[in-house]
């Protein structure tokens, strides 16, 4: 899949979910913090690997200006 699709519902939204990584990275204290940016720079490589750049982006996070399927 190039594009990210638009999901039915919060839970299964790709940006939703990567919002709810970045609350859970900046609650976390440091050790548990730095551990899971590991998993969390993997996934953003897999996003940004299979995604374009929005042309127009919003104001926002950098996974918030990719292109989305419409």
């Amino acid at each position: 899949m190039l594009y990210l699709p638009w999901a039915n519902c919060p839970c299964c939204d790709v940006v939703s979910a990567r919002d709810t990584l970045e609350t859970a990275l900046l609650a976390l204290p440091p050790r548990a913090r730095a551990d899971l940016r590991v998993i969390v720079d993997r996934l953003d490589g897999e996003l940004l690997r299979r995604t374009l750049a929005e042309p127009l982006p919003p104001a926002g996070p950098w996974w918030h200006q990719r292109l989305r399927e419409q």
